[in-house]
């Protein structure tokens, strides 16, 4: 397993705004944009970036595993299955709404995100009937493949940092949403954080399963670095659970991009 040390920056001011919704071939995609700011001083300060941010706001050291080769993509489908399998049972969603300890959730985590990881399209259409989704022929590859294989195809994956909670929409809904806390060290660093959150709904892969406001729904996230990139992006799944297939689907894909900058006007 991978280490993993915080560093212990403090959540800056943050506010949240919707910036488009919109339909592409079947898949509904928003997007938000989340900002966080103290200000600027006249003279540039000099900054540190950081992308790899856990979800209260602090940098941390990231620890990547390749994904590149099959037994990397291998090794790395199994690591991400023991996690999901570790950290499902103390979600109470999950129980409460299937009986299940969490093996079925890494089941349907391995089989979104795994032809993902490998760029296998024929993969991609297996794992959503697998899911008990519908997909018809196709004339080339589902936009929903190619839209994230082009961010995910090869990324390397932090193990250690998948989280799995009870998915909570974000308060005001969809049009405003503010959220403010004070930075521990009022006489510190300014920290500006800038976070991007896209969602593609596959309604037309899964038209029967229920939505991200049904009582089961569960996050899933994955941190990784896409290939090529320095930057650290987060795949993010929500799954709910469909009473009458007995099955996890997906609800909602996402992708997360977060940079907090730490400015020392030296």
């Amino acid at each position: 397993m991978h280490a993993t040390n915080a560093r212990g920056f403090a959540m800056p001011t943050l506010k949240v705004i919707l910036a488009v919704l919109f339909a592409a071939a079947g898949v509904g995609i928003a997007g938000y944009s989340m900002m966080g700011s103290k200000g600027r001083s006249e003279k540039a300060p000099a900054s540190k970036v950081f992308t790899a941010i856990d979800d209260d706001g602090n940098a941390v050291e990231p620890d990547y595993a390749k994904a590149r080769s099959t037994k990397q993509i291998d090794a790395v489908s199994d690591e991400i299955a023991e996690k999901v399998r570790l950290l499902a049972p103390a979600v109470g969603a999950i129980r409460a709404a299937s009986g299940q300890e969490g093996a079925e959730v890494a089941q349907a985590t391995i089989d979104a995100i795994v032809p993902i990881l490998s760029g296998d399209h024929d993969g991609f259409v297996a794992a959503i009937r697998a899911m008990g989704g519908k997909i018809e022929n196709l004339d080339g590859e589902h936009p929903l493949f190619t839209h994230l294989t082009k961010l995910f195809k090869h990324a390397s994956v932090d193990v250690d940092r998948i989280t799995v909670k009870k998915y909570t929409a974000p308060q005001g809904g969809r049009v405003t949403i503010q959220r403010e806390e004070e930075n521990a060290d009022a006489g510190g660093p300014r920290r500006n954080l800038n976070e991007r959150v896209m969602q593609m709904k596959p309604a037309s892969l899964f038209p029967d399963a229920p939505g991200v406001e049904d009582d089961s729904a569960i996050e899933v996230r994955i941190p990784m670095r896409p290939a090529g990139d320095d930057a650290e992006s987060v795949f993010s799944l929500i799954l709910t659970w469909n009473k009458d297939l007995r099955l996890w689907q997906p609800s909602t894909y996402g992708v997360i991009k977060r940079e907090l900058s730490v400015e020392d006007d030296g």
